[in-house]
């Protein structure tokens, strides 16, 4: 997962088309980061690839079973998961397992993306909000000097002013502390 820079990822879903299941109360089946190397050739039920559980997604959606739908999307909250890679873990897959393997309800079937459908194909997707911007000016404090990047006042009621924006065109704060030596003797935020 390739992060546009000077973004937060603020959620991340994988969306699978499940149209058979065991039972219409599926048991949990967990999607979870491979940390393993892996080849097709190689992958065998005996011989899976290591995964780890750290910000592993799980779903209990069941659809295709006698008395549910017929075909519905089971979905996973990937957002750990999307960070994780943003912030360098080695990213070779995905493994989608059922909890437990030994109960009808664990059991399901998805689409491929060889199915024919693209409405149906496995989905990644990624929401993401970018940082706001630096103010492109130094804050300015009415009555004041400046030295540095330090403002002055002898104002007991000063203004200060910078000016912030959004890349994304949303609403954006900017917070103020007034400091006296190292200690903060007020703070608070101002919206545009």
């Amino acid at each position: 997962v390739t992060q546009p820079a000077g973004t937060v990822f603020t959620s991340a879903q994988m969306k699978l088309s499940n149209f058979e299941a065991g039972s219409c109360a599926g048991s949990s089946v967990t999607a979870s980061r491979i940390t393993g190397g892996w080849t097709i050739p190689s992958l065998t039920w005996a011989a899976q690839p290591a995964v780890t559980s750290t910000n592993a997604a799980t779903s209990s959606d069941a659809f295709g079973a006698t008395g549910c739908s017929t075909e519905g999307v089971m979905s996973f909250d990937m957002t750990g998961m999307a960070n994780d890679w943003a912030s360098g873990a080695w990213n070779v897959g995905v493994q989608v397992k059922a909890d437990n393997e030994t109960v009808a309800s664990g059991f399901r079937k998805v689409r491929s993306l060889e199915n024919g459908d693209l409405s149906k194909v496995p989905q990644f997707v990624l929401n993401y909000n970018s940082t706001p911007s630096t103010p492109a000016a130094a804050v300015q404090v009415t009555p004041g000097t400046t030295n540095g990047a330090t403002a002055y006042s002898s104002s007991n009621m000063p203004t200060f002013t910078t000016s912030v924006s959004d890349p994304d065109g949303g609403n954006v704060t900017a917070q103020f502390q007034l400091l006296q030596g190292a200690t903060i003797i007020d703070d608070w935020t101002s919206g545009s």
